[in-house]
């Protein structure tokens, strides 16, 4: 059972952190886990849900006739094709995937992401203290950030930034962590519910040490993390262990700041302590939230009803020079294909066949994801989640069904 989750893990590791190994040519790992998945599918003759098909179905036809209809304007690309057809494999094959890997024991699921982002979290820590790991692991890898800003930004504060499985920690690498600590709680705590047990402190430490690396990854995971911890308060069962649970985070951030200024040299513990903390003692004055906060001038005359099909500059960069989700959505695909990725996510979820612990976390789940749209679109760059949203509805339904976990919701 142990290696069956790590393999499992390891394939939806290589799922959603898009790894670019040198010796695969720079083929993102990503898409050679879907292919994988699919042929799968194919091979062990699983039928594929005819209602999430026809649903993916259209939604791969609508998108895919806005973006042709788009590229009739000059300059556009094909990030929303992209998109379409990832968008349709996703939806049509979540119901036969879950039925190969997780059909037997559906809170396996949640398991196995939490492991694949705790294999995730050590790379990063373990990249953060150690220069010598992080040359040795950056030289099987073809890193986008070298190719963007040049291969010196190794040697400077840069560094601090290029760790993790991909090679360079991002907002959506903060996102994913989030995401894979969502899962592992999920799973945690319907394990300490059906042996009537509480929630172990090696379990906590394991979250712990995924939470650190999403920090570590980027501040924006202060947010994710305040979400989550909101929802574990709706446990009642585990609520005492998840408030000592915080009170410990707190702690340990707080050590990690003094350690960090006896282990690094400093100027790195200068720049590295004002970067986390920044956040703390500036709120909104964060220089990244008020430049954010300077993108959102647009009126609702300038967008489309079927956008543009732009997410990039021709010359580099995003389109209209902003990185706001939402804005970049209204840009691309117009207010009908805006419209359209809410209903995608809305109709992927059945959250009528849920009890209602399973209603609560869908909604932190989302949650998380509209708090990330405004960091960035992390539909797209994490569009593994289009998948994870299909998989959870399947074990949330599944799990529903047995009547575990009801009577440990507060009411």
């Amino acid at each position: 059972m142990v290696f069956d989750m790590l393999f499992k893990a390891l394939v939806f590791l290589f799922l959603m952190y898009n790894i670019k190994f040198t010796f695969l040519s720079g083929i993102g790992s990503s898409y050679i886990a879907l292919l994988f998945l699919l042929v799968l599918v194919i091979l062990r003759g699983k039928l594929v849900n005819l209602e999430l098909l026809a649903l993916g179905a259209a939604t791969g036809l609508c998108f895919l006739s806005i973006s042709m209809f788009s590229l009739l304007h000059p300059s556009s690309d094909f990030g929303l094709i992209k998109f379409s057809i990832i968008a349709f494999i996703s939806i049509a094959i979540s119901g036969a995937v879950f039925k190969s890997f997780f059909y037997s024991r559906p809170i396996e699921l949640f398991g196995v992401f939490g492991l694949a982002g705790l294999i995730n979290a050590f790379l990063i820590i373990l990249m953060s203290l150690s220069s010598t790991f992080q040359d040795l692991y950056l030289s099987l890898l073809i890193v986008e950030a070298e190719e963007l800003y040049g291969d010196g930004i190794s040697d400077g504060f840069f560094s601090l930034r290029m760790v993790g499985s991909t090679g360079f920690a991002t907002y959506s690498t903060a996102f994913t962590q989030c995401v894979c600590v969502f899962s592992y709680y999920i799973y945690v705590s319907y394990c300490s519910s059906v042996n009537n047990t509480k929630i172990s402190v090696y379990n906590y430490l394991a979250m712990t040490v995924v939470l650190i690396s999403a920090v570590i990854a980027a501040r924006t995971a202060f947010v994710g993390i305040a979400i989550l911890f909101v929802m574990m308060m709706f446990d009642v069962k585990n609520r005492r262990g998840n408030l000592l649970f915080l009170f410990v985070c707190v702690l340990i951030f707080t050590v990690i700041i003094s350690v960090v200024s006896f282990y690094f040299s400093s100027e790195r513990t200068d720049f590295f302590v004002n970067w986390v903390t920044e956040v703390f003692y500036k709120g909104l004055q964060v220089g990244s939230v008020q430049k954010m906060g300077g993108m959102f001038h647009f009126s609702y005359y300038d967008f489309s009803i079927l956008g543009e099909s732009k997410l990039n500059n021709p010359a580099g960069g995003y389109y209209m020079g902003v990185d706001i989700g939402y804005l970049r959505v209204l840009f691309s695909a117009g207010y009908f294909g805006t419209l359209l990725i809410a209903l995608l996510f809305i109709t992927s979820v059945r959250i009528y066949n849920f009890d209602r612990i399973y209603i609560v976390y869908t909604f932190f789940l989302f949650a998380i994801i509209l708090v990330f749209m405004i960091k960035g679109l992390i539909i797209f760059d994490a569009f593994y989640i289009l998948l994870y949203v299909g998989l959870m509805s399947h074990a949330f339904k599944a799990l529903s069904a047995t009547g575990f976990r009801r009577g440990h919701l507060e009411s």
